[in-house]
């Protein structure tokens, strides 16, 4: 029974270790994107 939460909590930690990895992803392509335009704007 322990070993089973436990194995829960891990794969729980890792999904949402994942979900904060993409979000992070997300949001530094958004900021790439963003400084690609300014540049774009500048030539």
């Amino acid at each position: 029974m322990v070993k089973e939460k436990r194995e829960f909590e891990e794969s729980y930690m890792s999904f949402n270790e994942e979900d904060m990895l993409k979000k992070r992803l997300e949001a530094t392509q958004k900021a790439l994107l963003k400084i690609q335009k300014q540049l774009k704007m500048v030539r």
